[in-house]
């Protein structure tokens, strides 16, 4: 992942790249975003290749609505 300074004055201009890290990331469907970037812009979460996650991850969709039908069983 590069970083590239830009100058958006009177005419555009760029400066020279520069890495932010390396490693071996997913990067096999040009189509799909296998990242993404934290709204404040200071970290990165990307898919790496060949790595299985040892725990598995669980996203919950909807978790509030899920929460307050279960509170209002009880």
């Amino acid at each position: 992942m590069l970083s590239v300074p830009v100058d958006i004055g009177p005419s555009f201009s760029a400066g020279s790249p520069r890495v932010l890290f390396e490693g071996r990331y997913d990067l096999s469907a040009l189509a799909d975003q296998h990242y993404d970037v934290s709204p404040d812009g200071e970290q990165f979460v990307m898919m790496t290749v060949g790595e299985v996650s040892p725990t598995p991850i669980h996203i919950v969709l909807n978790w509030a609505r899920e929460l307050e039908s279960r509170v209002q069983q009880d």
